[in-house]
């Protein structure tokens, strides 16, 4: 539902609930400063034009959009947006994207992480300018249609981080922690993308195009052969100390 109101002689609809609301519209509500600049985007007239309408009058006019922003936006199930099906598991699609998350989500946890995630996991592809392309889709699509399927693909993104968490953090002697060993975490994802590379003769952009279920049983299987092997020194040594 909009509200009609005259502006300099000209009829504008103004939105007067979320769903009238675009990701476009949203974007500038919550990032200009300026009550102008949010009702020339609302209305469509010249900024320059509302820049010269009282602040008192600005205000009233926007009071139906100040009294939606004090509302909870609303969720709901989204099976498809901006002509792109949502997928129902992520984890299948490119380990790149789940990179990608990861990276908006130390950005950004409110709304725009939500809509930076949709574009992440509905683009055609993983690079920037595939999500680029879409997050220009977005930008024309109801706010709460975008942002639902944002919290749809979070919920799945969760899980994810969830599998991560529960890989064992590798053992260190205290001669390798002497050493330094804990110095290539600094490289963070790269360096699990380049020891996967390593093992299986692949170049480090290969990895980034596996799903990420399988780099995620690599992270797996790399924890457990890491204690294995580490027990089984542990054993050999014993053995070798025993029989001296």
């Amino acid at each position: 539902m909009n509200t009609s109101v005259i502006i300099n002689g000209q009829a504008v609809n103004l939105p007067f609930d979320w769903n009238d609301v675009t990701v476009q519209q949203f974007i500038c509500i919550k990032q200009n400063k300026q009550s102008f600049e949010i009702l020339s985007m609302l209305s469509g007239i010249e900024s320059a034009i509302c820049k010269h309408i009282d602040i008192e009058t600005i205000s009233l006019i926007l009071s139906p959009v100040a009294a939606m922003l004090d509302t909870e936006i609303p969720v709901f199930d989204v099976n498809e947006v901006a002509g792109v099906k949502v997928p129902d598991n992520i984890g299948v699609l490119q380990f790149a994207r789940k990179v990608n998350a990861d990276s908006a989500f130390k950005k950004s946890q409110d709304e725009f992480f939500f809509l930076k995630l949709a574009a992440i996991y509905l683009a055609a592809g993983s690079q920037d300018e595939d999500i680029q392309a879409m997050e220009k889709k977005l930008l024309t699509e109801q706010f709460v249609k975008v942002v639902s399927v944002g919290h749809k693909l979070f919920k799945n993104y969760v899980l994810l981080c969830k599998s991560e968490s529960k890989i064992a953090a590798p053992e260190y002697e205290p001669e390798e922690i002497a050493a330094g060993i804990k110095d290539f975490q600094k490289y963070g994802v790269f360096g699990i993308v380049r020891s996967i590379a390593l093992r299986y003769s692949k170049d480090t952009e290969d990895i980034y195009s596996w799903s990420y279920n399988r780099v995620l049983l690599e992270l797996k299987m790399s924890a457990d052969e890491n204690k294995f092997e580490r027990k089984l020194r542990s054993i050999v040594n014993r053995k070798n100390q025993n029989n001296k």
